[in-house]
């Protein structure tokens, strides 16, 4: 082949893969700002703050250092809190279950480390002690009488709905579940509680939309994706701890790169679909979840019906504290 010949396609070869490399990193980079940008706006969202008894201090000043107690014998509740061995814990621990309940309190929402890391968070032992001691919450309802147990639920209640602001999906179905929990146990004693209907409303007005709750995936994403981010996009990241990720090298970084847009789509379309009413939102999950399974996603490795179920399990924890309020004089 003629040298000139060679060096020219050498020459169109090495444009062509600059010109690509320089799609790819406008693609990432573009992706990156989307996910940041929807990081800023939901860490910019003031969380409606009403609470039984407000005292100073922020959620995490308060919260913290009562999820970090040594306590002994390691506790457990299990799945029945009227069991007899969460009465036994209740026992031992429902001083300091009270004292967390109170955390709800707090003038000023700040994320806690364990509670607010997203996909961490579910097999965190600050959330598990979380968990445990609004159970002992609900547990302790049973042994008081309707009139001394308001205070407990609208802690439960509000203590639940900060758990729930600025996480993501990975959490939403343990918050459902404590939310039904103080529902059940709650309703009769709240019916005949008219001074606190207004800050149960405000609970209520503060517990994340369907949107947001998908929409606070993207914290998730930043984190996991924040070695492909500038210095320049990095510097607006509000309040996210960023894990230390040791990258392979280029390759990696690439891969990484390669994926941000995809993942920050699909989630951005999501979001879109969970905005919708449910009459409109149901056919398009089920498109949503459909497409997921023809190629590679985020969601790809959701079971089946899983994003339906998410939705179901809002629209029934909405209805519960609704019914709760209307019910009330």
């Amino acid at each position: 082949m003629n040298r000139k010949v060679v060096v020219a396609l050498g020459i169109v070869g090495v444009a062509m893969l600059g010109g690509a490399s320089m799609a790819y990193s406008h693609r990432a980079s573009r992706a990156a700002d989307h996910a940041i940008a929807r990081v800023v706006a939901l860490d910019l969202r003031p969380p409606v703050r009403q609470a039984f008894k407000p005292v100073p201090g922020t959620l995490r000043t308060l919260l913290e250092p009562k999820l970090q107690r040594d306590l002994k014998p390691e506790p457990g509740c299990g799945a029945d809190v009227e069991g007899a061995a969460c009465h036994t814990a209740w026992e031992n621990d429902r001083v300091w279950a009270l004292d967390v309940l109170q955390a709800s309190r707090a003038e000023k929402w700040v994320r806690v480390p364990g509670i607010h890391d997203h996909s961490a968070a579910v097999a965190s032992r600050a959330m598990g002690r979380l968990e445990y001691a609004l159970q002992l919450g609900a547990h302790e309802l049973g042994q008081r009488s309707p009139e001394t147990g308001v205070e407990i639920c609208v802690d439960g209640f509000a203590l639940v709905r900060d758990v729930a602001l600025g996480n993501g999906l990975s959490a939403e179905r343990d918050a459902a579940a404590l939310h039904a929990l103080y529902a059940k146990r709650c309703g009769p004693i709240l019916a005949t509680a008219p001074q606190v209907k207004e800050l149960l409303a405000a609970v209520q007005q503060g517990w994340p939309s369907v949107g947001e709750w998908v929409g606070y995936e993207m914290f998730d994403v930043v984190q996991r994706f924040h070695p492909v981010l500038s210095p320049t996009q990095l510097a607006r990241v509000p309040s996210v701890p960023l894990p230390l990720v040791s990258m392979g090298g280029v390759f990696d970084r690439w891969k990484l790169g390669n994926a941000l847009p995809l993942v920050v789509s699909t989630y951005e379309r999501f979001e879109q679909v969970a905005r919708l009413s449910p009459d409109k939102r149901d056919g398009e999950l089920e498109k949503l979840e459909a497409g997921l399974r023809q190629g590679w996603g985020p969601l790809r490795e959701v079971p089946q019906g899983e994003l339906t179920g998410f939705f179901a399990r809002e629209d029934a924890r909405r209805d519960e504290l609704k019914r709760i309020i209307d019910a009330m004089p």
